[in-house]
């Protein structure tokens, strides 16, 4: 028995006696008869701020009523202790949901390649889990793991990643999120490109000459050579048209141009200058209505354009082609990143020529930036001390945060930033390439 079951048994007995009906009016004898059965509230509840009225008492009784506050005090001292802790208990709850930091981005995993191994961690670079160990790539390359480009399917349930070096007999390894494989099957190249729907993967299966389109059961759902008389004009990997109808590659004689070779069997045909997959290594947001590209053939500016290749936005850079030593005089934009929502592009510039009139290449300083799209306004993300060069890799799925590679002639290490310029951190040292989900 103990003071909490004298209180609770006290508390029913009252609550029950006051919920029985009152005898109708003009009936003295049965509204008698009702009084009597009704227990007199318990003294303690009459104590102090109570304003139920009372008999003045005396003597032993006028004790015995301190004595009932006395243990009122206690009680009500009690009571209020519970529901003040109660009250600060959810100030604290509430306080801390309110300063915790949100969730990242809702990226949730980070899958990266370091000397020959592939890692999955958490988005930050946490918890890393090797999930294919290889030899050092320095050290032997076919037996070595790596990955480059987009790793992550664009659904993020799968990545792909590949095995052995560019004269070995290349394999491509297809796991689930948590790195399980799930199929593998023969390709050479570099890049792993996902179809848009990410059920497919294209490569070369012959290099230069044969491309193979895999299911990610591992597959094959055809093969394509490329048209009598053409072939990649250098280390160009077949990627997806966005309406994953057909991949585009760069095929000479020169001038090198875009080719569209359909996955069904349809004929190849060149893409007119005029349509925006003509700018290869362009960068779709996430519903394919607008692109981010560098026209090389034309200039080095940065241009986000409609789906129709009616210009957004252009940041004007220096032309391309100069016959003495290559660009002119002016910005070089790179590597544009288009945000999942098309309001962001990212990129990294550098200032002045990339070779010098006397022959050799210049010293160029780079500089990771991103432009709102409707606005024009330019932010600087990111400046390497030195000549480390920096390569934006992909937004978050948010558009808030950027993961970005910097990298020089002997490393390369992964990073990430905010967009508004702040939180640079690097997030994997001597890692060659990386992708978030």
């Amino acid at each position: 028995m103990t003071a909490y079951d004298d209180l609770d048994r006290t508390l029913a007995a009252w609550f029950e006696s006051d919920s029985l009906p009152i005898a109708p009016a003009g009936r003295l004898e049965s509204t008698i008869a009702a009084t009597r059965r009704v227990r007199p509230r318990p003294a303690w509840l009459g104590g102090v701020g109570s304003r139920w009225p009372g008999a003045p008492a005396s003597g032993l009784d006028a004790g015995a009523v301190r004595s009932r506050r006395a243990d009122l005090s206690l009680a009500t001292m009690f009571l209020l202790v519970l529901a003040l802790i109660a009250l600060v208990g959810g100030a604290l709850l509430v306080g801390a949901r309110l300063v915790a930091p949100p969730p990242a981005s809702g990226d949730g995993r980070l899958v990266y390649a370091v000397d020959g191994d592939i890692f999955v961690a958490d988005w930050e670079g946490a918890n890393p889990v090797r999930v294919a160990d290889g030899a050092p790539d320095r050290a032997n390359s076919c037996e070595s793991y790596w990955a480059e480009g987009p790793i992550w399917s664009p659904d993020g349930r799968h990545f792909a990643y590949r095995h052995g070096g560019m004269d070995c007999d290349q394999q491509i390894f297809v796991a689930d999120a948590d790195g399980r494989v799930v199929s593998s099957f023969r390709g050479h190249g570099w890049l792993v490109s996902w179809s848009p729907d990410s059920t497919r993967i294209a490569t070369w299966v012959t290099l230069g000459r044969t491309i193979a389109i895999n299911g990610i059961d591992g597959v094959r759902e055809a093969e394509i050579d490329l048209p009598d008389g053409k072939a990649p004009t250098g280390d160009y990997d077949p990627v997806w048209s966005p309406d994953g109808r057909s991949v585009l590659i760069r095929l000479s004689p020169s001038p090198s141009r875009i080719w569209e070779i359909p996955v069904d069997g349809r004929t190849a045909r060149q893409v007119p200058d005029a349509d925006v997959r003509s700018e290869y290594n362009a960068s779709w947001s996430k519903d394919a209505r607008r692109v981010a590209y560098i026209p090389y053939r034309t200039s080095f500016s940065l241009v986000i354009a409609n789906a129709d290749h009616s210009p957004i936005r252009v940041l004007d850079g220096a032309l391309a082609g100069n016959p003495a030593y290559g660009p002119g005089d002016g910005p070089e934009y790179g590597g544009a990143v288009l945000s999942p929502a098309g309001d962001r592009a990212a990129f990294n510039v550098t200032s002045g020529p990339s070779y010098l009139p006397t022959g050799g290449s210049a010293s160029q300083r780079y500089e990771l930036g991103v432009v709102d799209v409707a606005s024009g306004a330019v932010t600087t993300l990111y400046r390497p001390d030195g000549f480390d060069r920096v390569d934006p890799v992909k937004f978050s799925a948010d558009g808030t945060h950027l993961l970005f590679r910097r990298s020089n002639e002997t490393t390369s290490s992964i990073w990430s930033v905010d967009v508004d310029g702040s939180n640079a951190r690097q997030l994997i040292a001597n890692a060659q390439d990386a992708d978030w989900r």
